[in-house]
């Protein structure tokens, strides 16, 4: 059957603390009134990078979200409203049997812009080969048996989730979801970058050694204990928890010094718990960044300020 496929590109302003705290209510419904009118953009071709392109350009050509970029007050880190671009798009098979449903952030950077559209091309290419084996073990037992069992599905979804901190740096936690008949599965993954340039900053770099993975480890086996009770079974727990780059690689900066782990579901727990969060605090680990991020986070000062 011929595939069906919806995209559009909504535009969101992220207002950080100290930026609205400097904007009336008024200024900020008037930039999301700008932005939120260009939500509706339908693209018809079947290649990610086609849709993509297509979106951004008709994007920034738009009159509406020109406005919306002209309408920031200031190029100023510390006072200027970021515009965020989050891109979504859709496709439907095979009788509504096969699904993808996905959606990834775009900033003002190339750099970050292209390594997110990478895991996600990489999620779109595996959903497309799974559907169509599921599709034919569908229309093999179709035609063998004359109906087709439910479990010949494929569904995935991919959403993200976004943080940032001191107007430097940008977390995002990519979460993606796969269900083929069973019980399914999710996970998701963490990529950090210096928002004012657009590098990565791979999770092992921020620390000065691999210490880090032990203090995670204990916190995590501390605070998560309590947390999850009999959900999680010993074996899953301490497996789960162990002092492993693989084990910590969700993790969101926020502001007021807030941090956030994810594990996948089943890392830590039975599936009924799907994808676990752990709260610290930035003093949990700010003996162990590296100084140069320190400053980059706004945690100590550089020379001459």
């Amino acid at each position: 059957m011929k595939r069906k496929m919806v995209a559009m590109g909504v535009v969101l302003v992220l207002l950080l603390a100290f930026g609205a705290s400097r904007l009336s209510a008024e200024s900020v419904l008037t930039l999301e009134g700008l932005a939120t009118a260009v939500t509706k953009l339908t693209i018809g071709q079947a290649a990610l990078d086609a849709r993509v392109s297509a979106l951004e350009s008709q994007a920034m050509q738009s009159d509406v979200a020109a406005a919306a970029y002209d309408a920031m007050p200031t190029n100023d880190f510390l006072q200027r409203v970021y515009t965020l671009r989050v891109v979504t798009f859709a496709e439907s098979e095979n009788e509504g049997r096969s699904t993808l449903k996905l959606s990834y952030v775009e900033t003002d950077q190339r750099a970050i812009n292209a390594r997110i559209r990478d895991v996600s091309r990489a999620f779109i290419e595996d959903y497309r080969e799974v559907a169509a084996q599921q599709e034919e073990g569908y229309q093999k037992e179709l035609k063998e048996t004359g109906a087709g069992p439910a479990s010949f599905v494929t569904h995935y979804d991919q959403r993200l989730e976004f943080a940032v901190l001191n107007g430097s740096i940008i977390s995002i936690s990519v979460e993606q979801s796969m269900h083929t008949g069973g019980t399914g599965n999710k996970v998701t993954a963490g990529y950090i970058f210096n928002l004012k340039d657009g590098k990565e900053l791979p999770i092992s770099e921020l620390f000065l050694d691999e210490s880090y993975l032990e203090r995670l480890s204990s916190l995590a086996r501390e605070r998560l204990a309590s947390q999850l009770g009999d959900s999680a079974p010993a074996s899953i727990f301490e497996s789960g928890t162990a002092p492993e780059a693989g084990n910590f690689d969700t993790i969101l900066f926020d502001e007021g010094g807030l941090v956030r782990v994810k594990f996948d579901k089943y890392q830590v727990a039975s599936g009924v718990a799907g994808v676990v969060e752990m709260y610290l605090h930035m003093s949990d680990l700010e003996d162990l960044l590296k100084p140069e991020i320190r400053l980059l986070m706004g945690l100590e000062e550089g020379e001459g300020e």
